[in-house]
């Protein structure tokens, strides 16, 4: 199905004059629509990823109902959906909020504080929901040992006739195996299941162009049950440092403490007496996971031959992987 006839079946103001690609995501086809009476964001749900869209519905739905001050505001489809849902397609649409940005590159404290609050906030608000209510709609999505296990697929089926030009990467995601064992550890400890966003980058949030406020948290597509350290953690793995996951200049790859000690702070002051001492105490330990996690992912899309993130430049899923092994090499040191 095309945009231009996805389009019909919600309920938008006026005539349509533009339909044009918008964003940077990774996984799913982003469009903005302007029509004679305002401006609209349709998107087209990578179906091949999330292979389960009535459970987009369903969790998405609950939460843009109950916390409507968190979330964009979502169109409505056909029989009253926020999702078209065909064979092989979904398509949603929200309202384009022109006076809000999103900050892929968080580049000054105040950007800082307001992602870490408007995290915090949705934090806070997930806590009181029963987790059991929420479906994974990627299953195992933050599963180390899983991730790990495909991995080794990869290296076992080579596919891509890659591995050779890539043992040191290899032995550097390797070197890393303790922080699955330290999860394993945690979970039977007690780590609590919660409703969680599980894709926490800067990049998710929108911030309000006027004084750079928290406005609304963005991409519910991997919405279910987590745990807090991982949200913690990716939000702590994008703040680590200005560079993109795609630099190859690991000299531009430096922390930022302050900003690290920004987003302390804002959990500590929301969610200090909200959440367990176990979560609390190893919420750093978050960002060991979270950066470990996706190296893994990253290296093994490179070997599967980059079937699932997109890719602008040849061997770009190998940078991304030793950018992020970098990165898990000063964050080790930094939370030591």
């Amino acid at each position: 199905m095309r945009a231009e006839e996805a389009l019909k079946y919600f309920q938008i103001e006026g005539a349509v004059e533009q339909i044009a690609p918008f964003g940077l995501g990774h996984i799913n086809d982003t469009y903005i629509v302007r029509t004679s009476e305002g401006e609209y964001l349709l998107q087209q749900v990578n179906t091949q990823v999330f292979k389960k869209p009535e459970v987009l519905e369903q969790n998405i739905a609950r939460v843009v109902q109950k916390f409507p001050k968190l979330f964009p505001a979502q169109l409505k489809a056909t029989e009253n959906r926020y999702h078209l849902i065909g064979q092989d397609f979904c398509w949603r649409m929200q309202a384009f909020m022109s006076d809000t940005y999103s900050p892929n590159e968080v580049k000054s404290e105040a950007e800082t504080r307001a992602v870490a609050s408007g995290y915090a906030q949705m934090m806070a608000a997930f806590v009181t929901e029963d987790a059991s209510n929420y479906e994974l709609p990627i299953p195992r999505f933050h599963d180390l040992n899983w991730r790990l296990e495909q991995l080794d697929d990869a290296i076992n089926t080579n596919f891509s006739n890659r591995l050779e030009g890539s043992k040191t990467e290899l032995e550097g995601i390797n070197s890393f195996r303790w922080v699955a064992e330290k999860m394993d550890e945690l979970i039977a400890e007690g780590l609590p299941l919660r409703l969680c966003h599980n894709d926490t980058k800067t990049g998710n949030i929108l911030l309000n162009k006027a004084d750079k406020s928290f406005a609304k948290v963005i991409d519910l597509d991997t919405l279910g049950p987590g745990y807090v350290l991982n949200d913690y953690g990716d939000i702590m793995r994008s703040l680590f440092t200005i560079a993109p996951e795609n630099e190859a200049d690991h000299t531009k790859i430096v922390v930022r403490p302050a900003y690290l000690d920004i987003l302390k702070e804002e959990f500590q002051s929301l969610l200090a007496q909200k959440l367990t001492p176990i979560e609390l105490q190893t919420l750093e330990f978050g960002g060991l996971c979270m950066t470990y996690i996706t190296a893994i992912r990253f290296f093994t899309d490179y070997l599967n031959g980059d079937i699932y993130y997109k890719t602008s430049f040849d061997k770009e899923n190998l940078v991304r992987a030793k950018n992020q092994l970098r990165l898990l090499e000063l964050m080790k040191d930094y939370v030591d």
